[in-house]
Formats: structure tokens, C-alpha cells, sequence
């Protein structure tokens, strides 16, 4: 069971909003459901994402230990052991360090998060909670629940370069983006204690309600949110001025508080109600609670705003909310779809080629040659270039021409037409295949209309036609052609 005096408290867990630079746009809000649950440790209480969004660290209270998740398949990947009584953990903006504070080790680990390995720790005061890193990543701050202190721990050295006194009990911490301030809730004396990270000193004291626990800052810095148990109510407070501006009602025992990085929505983790309060920061209501394990404590976000992670104290699990992280299916490549349509057209102008030149010594042949470029162009229409086009209504008028310049009126006029039709539209359609996808690109972005070219062609073509055709019936005065008639 998870203490509950204030020896024993924690807060500002999982809040790792200070790594996430400018405002992003979240869809969290959009799949709202528990997507997944993840056995850890026993009784996990802070967690925190890695800035990139591909791991997850879980401080288990209870059997000493931090667990590493791989986000994008919902496992544990390994298990560090920490201190005694792990309860919050942080990670640098850079991802290279996670840090861990001990409650009953009265200890800060340093974690290499490349290695999972333990490589310092870090003696600080009394039972500490809390722990953040500020936007640099240069120093770390501690609150100290047993010595109303807080310690700030330089990160190059490893150890502490101050110590801070603040209120009763000290138990969350959160630093503001710029670095400039840092705000630690007291859980003995309800309130708040806002230091001056550049001199270490406290500026103000703001009241809130009773027996306050977590604490998350918004990306722009301009408010604070602030979780308090007793009274079951998230406090909200102006940074600039100092000072609370309004008071949510939310479960029963919240604990845990985090951000989305597009500052539009917060989640609280509500201890005695095992649930988690969706609030509209634009309105300061809250729009949804959903149902997690038993006795939810940490809050922590991924920096797209995708997914939160839950830690469930009792159930000795993680919740996740939302969708988890997508692997992108491979597509074909420009490449491959260019050589598919070009295979494709090259195929249908072959064979419409090889109809064209079956033609032998007929009117119905000669149609079938002038057909042959119809038939190819349009196989390609919706992929041949402009001068493509052109080309076939080039063809078209040769082919005509020489037919009807040729002054022998014999059967083998119609050979020749055929002849000349049929490497005419085999040249046009391979144009048409070598350049089909490129000139489909080129066509689209004019904002030409392709069925323009195709309406010149054909006009080329029925002209060509034509003259055909008269070519044959001068052919047939000139030189009737004998029939036999069966007998």
C-alpha cells in the first residue's frame, strides 16, 4: 500500500512538458481510451518519457527498481535497480540521462539511458520526491519531503551545488521553459514556493488548496497547474503575476498532473478514484474521466501529444491512453510507379501496333493502320506530353500524304498505307511509354486540360482518314477492280 503520510508523498510526476519546445498540436484528445496495460515493477509512481517519444521510465516504489519501456510494442525492455523507495524520475532534453530520486535512500540516481546503467549516486536531503530538469539540461532540482528543502544538483559534476529551503514537506517540482524559475508544492503547508533559479532563492509563496501534490507547467510558461489531494481540485496560477486564478474540481486524491505540449488539455491522475480527469485548459472544465488501474500517481505525455502513460500504484502497471506510436508502412517509390505505367503502355501500344500491321490489302486495313496511332495515343492519354501528341498528329498527316501522292493506283497503295501507319505508331506509343509519368506530372501542374491534346489528335486523325479513303475511291474509278461471282 502506498504511504499516505506526508513523509512519504510525492509530485510532479511523468511532467517532461520543459523538453518540448515551441507549441505542437496534439490529438491525445482524440482517442481518449486505455489502448494498452503494461506490467511493470511493484508500486510504480513517477514516470517520464524520453523526449523523442520511443521510451518510457517507470520508478517502482516498491520493489526498488525502474522499468524501461519500449513504446512502440507496449514491453519492458529492462529493469534497473535504483535506491530504495524509487518515486520520481526526470530524463535531460538531450534523452542521454534519466535521473531518479530515492525516498528512503535520500539519493538521486543517474541513469545512462544508452547503457541502462546506474553510473552515479547522488547524495541530497530527506526523503526526496520530486525531481526536474531544467530546459538546458545543466541542473537538476529535488525537493526534499523530509527536510522542507530543495536540492539543486549540477548535472556536469554530479552533485549538489545548493540547497534550497522552502515550505513544509516539499514534494513536487516543476522548472518553467525558459529555465528562469522553478515551482515546488508543499504538501504540509499548502502552498506553493516560486524560486529564482539564477540567484536559488524563493520569491513568492502562493496559498492553494490543501495537501498539494503535482505540478505542471504549460510550453509558453504563462501557467502553472497544481494538483491538490485533500481538497480533490486542480489549482491554476498565473506565473506572472503570482497568483491562483481559478480552481477545478476533479477525482477523488489527484496526484499527478501533466500538459499536452499544444497546451490545450490537461490530465490528473486521480489516486482514490483510479481514474484520470480530462480538463479543457481554454475553459478549465473537465470534458471526460477515464478509467485506469488502482491508485494512478504519475502523468507523463509524449512530445507529439499522441499518448500518455498512466503508472497504476496497486495494480503494478502502466495505463496508456491513446494510440500507440505507428510504424509506417513502406510505399512504392516514384521510381516503381513510373517503370509500372511505363511497362503498361508500352505493352498496349505493341499490341495495338501488331493490329495495325496484320493490315494488308483492304479499306478496313488502312482503317486499322490510322487506328493503330488512335488507339496507342489513347491507351497513354492520360500520360503523354504535349509534344507527344503533337508527334501523333505528325504520323497521321504522313501517313496520309504519302498515300494519296502516290500515283500507283494498284492494291499496293493499301500496303504501303499500312506499312508507313504501323512503325508510326509503334515510334509514337514507345515515346509515349519512355516519358508517360513525368509528362502526367508536367500536364497536371500547366493546369492544362488533357482532353484538349486528345481532341487535336483526333481531328488530325479522322483528317488523315479521309484522305484515305479518297485515295481508295479514286483507286476504284481509275481501275475497277474484277470480281468473280460464283458460278
Amino acid at each position: 500500500m502506498v504511504p499516505m503520510n506526508t513523509h512519504t508523498t510525492a509530485a510532479a510526476l511523468g511532467r517532461n512538458s520543459m523538453s518540448v519546445p515551441g507549441t505542437l498540436s496534439s490529438r491525445l484528445s482524440d482517442n481518449d481510451t486505455v489502448t494498452n496495460t503494461i506490467t511493470v515493477g511493484t508500486g510504480p509512481f513517477g514516470v517520464a518519457v524520453t523526449p523523442d517519444g520511443n521510451t518510457a521510465y517507470v520508478a517502482n516504489y516498491e520493489s526498488g527498481s525502474v522499468s524501461i519501456l519500449d513504446t512502440a510494442t507496449g514491453t519492458v525492455t529492462k529493469t534497473i535497480t535504483a535506491g530504495l523507495r524509487p518515486t520520481g524520475v526526470a530524463i535531460t532534453p538531450d534523452g542521454s540521462t534519466a535521473y531518479v530520486t530515492n525516498a528512503e535512500s535520500n539519493s538521486v540516481s543517474r541513469i545512462d539511458t544508452a547503457t541502462g546503467t546506474v553510473t552515479k549516486t547522488i547524495a541530497v536531503g530527506l526523503r526526496p520526491a520530486g525531481v526536474a530538469v531544467t530546459p538546458d539540461g545543466s541542473t537538476v532540482y529535488a525537493a526534499n519531503s523530509g527536510s522542507g528543502s530543495v536540492s539543486r544538483i549540477n548535472t556536469a559534476t554530479g552533485t549538489v551545488t545548493k540547497t534550497i529551503t522552502v515550505d513544509s514537506t516539499p514534494v513536487g517540482v516543476a522548472v518553467t521553459p525558459d529555465g528562469r524559475t522553478a515551482y515546488v508544492t508543499n504538501n504540509g503547508s499548502g502552498s506553493v514556493s516560486r524560486i529564482d533559479t539564477a540567484t536559488g532563492t524563493v520569491t513568492k509563496t502562493i496559498t492553494v488548496d490543501s495537501e498539494p501534490f503535482g505540478v505542471a507547467i504549460t510550453p509558453n510558461g504563462s501557467t502553472a497547474y497544481v494538483t491538490n489531494y485533500r481538497s480533490g481540485s486542480v489549482s491554476v496560477i498565473d506565473t506572472t503575476a503570482g497568483t491562483v486564478t481559478k480552481t477545478i474540481t476533479v477525482g477523488s486524491g489527484p496526484w499527478g498532473v501533466a500538459v499536452t505540449p499544444d497546451e490545450s488539455t490537461v490530465y490528473v491522475a486521480n489516486t482514490r478514484s483510479d481514474s484520470v480527469s480530462r480538463i479543457d485548459a481554454a475553459t478549465g472544465t473537465v470534458t471526460k474521466t477515464i478509467t485506469v488501474g488502482t491508485w494512478p500517481l504519475g502523468v507523463a505525455i509524449t512530445s507529439d501529444g499522441n499518448t500518455a502513460y498512466i503508472t497504476n500504484y496497486r495494480s503494478g502497471s502502466v495505463s496508456v491512453i491513446g494510440a500507440p506510436r505507428p510504424t509506417p508502412n513502406p510505399t512504392p517509390s516514384q521510381g516503381a510507379l513510373i517503370a509500372t505505367a511505363s511497362s503498361t503502355a508500352s505493352t498496349t501500344s505493341s499490341a495495338n501496333a501488331n493490329a495495325a500491321s496484320a493490315a494488308a490489302d483492304s479499306h478496313a486495313n488502312a482503317a486499322a493502320a490510322v487506328n493503330g496511332v488512335a488507339t496507342a495515343q489513347a491507351a497513354t492519354v492520360s500520360t503523354v506530353p504535349r509534344d507527344a501528341s503533337a508527334s501523333s498528329s505528325a504520323n497521321a498527316a504522313s501517313t496520309a500524304a504519302q498515300v494519296s501522292s502516290n500515283g500507283d493506283r494498284s492494291s499496293h497503295t493499301n500496303r504501303t498505307a499500312s506499312a508507313v501507319g504501323t512503325p508510326n505508331a509503334t515510334v509514337t506509343s514507345q515515346a509515349a511509354a519512355t516519358t508517360s509519368a513525368p509528362a502526367a506530372y508536367e500536364l497536371a501542374d500547366s493546369g492544362a486540360n488533357p482532353i484538349i491534346p486528345l481532341g487535336a489528335v483526333a481531328v488530325f486523325l479522322l483528317a488523315g482518314l479521309t484522305l484515305l479513303l479518297h485515295s481508295r475511291h479514286t483507286q476504284c474509278e481509275a481501275k475497277p477492280v474484277r470480281v468473280h461471282t460464283p458460278n
